[in-house]
């Protein structure tokens, strides 16, 4: 009697164990791949996020220039400041984007590819506008930089859209969809 209580208690024992495994299996595992999926959305919309700021206050800044360009008394002194500040803005978004770098998605070599060619772009852009700052008709260059601007601040807006474009209704456009900085783009 004595030997089927204790092979009765290993039983019980071997249950519970087994018991609790499939337990922490099934919790675990389903928790797990929840917060991993969480996480990688969470990060995508961290990343999104960081482009859409970076575009925007570039944007703002080449605005900004534009609007100093317009002016009816434009002076050489004025046109060269525009330009610098352009030329600043243009460095500085772009060494943003190479610090957000690709996003943490399958995408990521495509969505490199698209800002990398937002930034050659952008370089075009940047020397364009430099070439103009020591012109003597200030009016003409001024209306030219204006234009170029413009044209950068729409490269950068498209490049966006290019990458929101490479999974719109997967994680990448859902990123985008819900990174709060994105809805002024």
């Amino acid at each position: 009697m004595r030997r089927t209580v204790t092979s009765r208690l290993y039983l019980l024992i071997a249950i519970a164990a087994l018991a609790g495994m499939v337990f922490a299996v099934t919790g675990c595992g389903s928790s797990s791949s929840n917060s991993t999926t969480t996480s990688t959305a969470s990060d995508l919309e961290t990343w999104a996020g960081s482009v859409c700021t970076a575009v925007t206050k570039y944007r703002a800044s080449l605005a900004t220039t534009r609007a100093a360009l317009r002016a009816e008394d434009l002076t050489r002194p004025a046109l060269q400041v525009a330009v610098q500040d352009a030329s600043a803005a243009t460095r500085a978004f772009t060494a943003s984007l190479d610090d957000i770098g690709p996003p943490p998605a399958p995408q990521a070599d495509k969505a490199k590819e698209i800002i990398k060619e937002l930034q050659t772009n952008l370089g075009k852009q940047a020397d364009k506008v430099r070439s103009l700052a020591g012109t003597n008709d200030v009016k003409a260059a001024g209306s030219t930089i204006t234009d170029a601007l413009t044209a950068a601040s729409a490269d950068a807006k498209d490049a966006v859209e290019e990458v929101r474009k490479l999974d719109p209704k997967g994680n990448l456009g859902q990123a985008f969809d819900s990174a709060g900085s994105c809805s002024s783009l």
